[in-house]
């Protein structure tokens, strides 16, 4: 039990650190001393710049294919992943399937970058360059379900048709991804001198403070006069902390991973149990839909995430 409480304390202060930061970004918004046309362009700073290279600078440098066995797997578990999500959600709303299908992103697709990444540096500071290798390889697969399926669900109340395009899917972090993986899978980085590569590595180390002062600041505009029923609040909870976090621990668990690779079972128990996507609410403000309502049901989440997600955390560590 030692185990227990000291990995959910751990868990807990790294989200409260997460969340003061994103506390600051909202409460400069509310009050109006950053307005959110500011915000809007510092997370096209964040996504066309600081996130590609961050992404890029931790493939290029840590990942190590002869090393990280079986590494292709990780984009298939983000996209599985993703896929359950979803489908769990909409089988809770089986009946309200059209009208509620807005739900389905909050309740089944987590924010897998933005948030599990600074949990990773705060709670394995040693690790953390494989943990974020993890995270990348993760969002490979995760990525273009999240901006497909995802923005298809999450903007759908606004009436708009939907159509496919794969610019709305090829983001510049995707890119990276892609891109960094290609390179070292041809052995070509080392051919990346390292005046170019550490500038990339220190533009960087700013994505994570950046990504959570903007989730702070983009969730601190919203209001909670106009949230869902209730009966609808408690089903994407109990989606999103409840039923896909223990459907992920069965596998983990069936498969020993716990103990094969202790920092691979955490990660994806942190993925399984983070709160929902932060770009939820930038697709809908981008591209239509119920901001205040999704929002609203976003921001209760979260809160409930400071205490499943240490809680998540803990219960690993039983088996």
């Amino acid at each position: 039990m030692d185990v227990f409480f000291s990995s959910v304390s751990a868990m807990f202060e790294a989200l409260a650190k997460i969340f003061i930061i994103a506390l600051a970004g909202g409460i400069l918004v509310r009050k109006k001393i950053i307005n959110e046309e500011y915000i809007k362009g510092l997370s096209q700073f964040t996504i066309f710049v600081l996130l590609p290279c961050l992404t890029f600078s931790n493939i290029i440098t840590t990942f190590e294919p002869e090393k990280t066995l079986h590494w292709w797997i990780l984009p298939i578990v983000g996209f599985v992943m993703s896929i359950l999500g979803l489908v769990v959600a909409a089988l809770l709303f089986i009946r309200n399937v059209e009208i509620k299908k807005n739900y389905f992103p909050v309740a089944g697709l987590q924010n897998a970058g933005y948030l599990v990444l600074p949990i990773g540096k705060l709670v394995f500071p040693e690790q953390f360059d494989l943990f974020a290798l993890y995270t990348f390889l993760f969002l490979i697969g995760f990525n273009p379900v999240l901006w497909s399926i995802g923005k298809f669900l999450c903007t759908s109340s606004s009436g708009i048709k939907y159509k496919f395009s794969l610019k709305s899917i090829i983001t510049p972090p995707l890119v990276a991804n892609i891109a960094s993986v290609i390179i070292v899978l041809l052995k070509l980085h080392v051919y990346i001198p390292k005046l170019i590569l550490q500038p990339i590595d220190l533009m960087g180390t700013a994505t994570v403070p950046v990504a959570n002062f903007i989730l702070g600041a983009t969730l601190g505009t919203i209001s909670l006069k106009h949230l869902p029923p209730f009966w609808d609040i408690l089903k994407v909870n109990f989606s999103k902390f409840v039923l896909i976090p223990t459907i992920t621990l069965i596998f983990v668990v069936a498969l020993n991973i716990q103990e094969t690779n202790k920092l691979l079972a955490s990660f994806l128990i942190i993925q399984a149990s983070a709160a929902p996507a932060a770009n939820i609410v930038v697709m809908i403000q981008n591209y239509g839909g119920d901001v205040q309502r999704i929002g609203g049901l976003m921001l209760l989440s979260y809160l409930i995430s400071i205490i499943a997600m240490p809680l998540w955390v803990g219960v690993l560590t039983l088996f």
